[in-house]
């Protein structure tokens, strides 16, 4: 009997034409998970694999599926160095604000990391700067923490500008709620 192998499997080993044939069969669970809980696209983005990633974000892999501690592909791609997966990711969709089970997100990793120009295009993609961690740590204190005070500084901007957004909107009440009247 011949060995049955895994999407997962294929992705690891970085094996093209296997990947390329499991691909093709209509019953394949993109976003199927393994003991591990990892995802081919996830593999594939801490894999550098650029091809399998542009395969399984057109075939419609999940872009936000993430592993048994809620790390997505783009935290992967983020946390594997991997900067022009993760600007793909970003380009096709996938949540800066995804938060693992402490609480981080891309964007924290991104800064963190010192990875400015991730930074920038996840804040103009509308990552949101004030989230925090189970630490109450923001990715504007990640950088700055490491040293990274240009990144720092620009997200502490981008922190303030979310805020004064907040700030600004009103909230709009139906006249009826200011006399006490009963809705019908």
């Amino acid at each position: 009997m011949a060995p049955v192998y895994t999407l997962q499997y294929a992705v690891k080993k970085k094996n093209l034409k296997l990947f390329h044939e499991l691909i093709q069969k209509s019953d394949i669970d993109l976003n199927k998970r393994d003991k591990f809980g990892f995802t081919p696209l996830i593999y594939a983005s801490s894999r550098g694999s650029k091809e399998m990633v542009q395969t399984l974000i057109e075939k419609g892999a999940d872009l936000n599926k993430g592993n048994l501690n809620g790390d997505g592909p783009l935290m992967w791609a983020i946390l594997s160095n991997y900067q022009s997966i993760a600007k793909m990711l970003i380009e096709c969709g996938a949540n800066p604000d995804q938060q693992n089970i402490s609480g981080e997100t891309p964007l924290m990793a991104a800064a963190y990391q010192g990875e400015g120009a991730l930074v920038h295009l996840m804040i103009e993609k509308g990552a949101n700067a004030l989230l925090v961690d189970r630490k109450k740590q923001t990715a504007a204190n990640k950088a700055e923490k490491r040293g990274y005070f240009l990144i720092a500084d620009y997200l502490r901007k981008a922190e303030l500008k979310q805020k004064q957004k907040i700030t600004k909107k009103k909230i709009s009440l139906p006249k009826t709620f200011f006399k006490g009247e009963k809705q019908k």
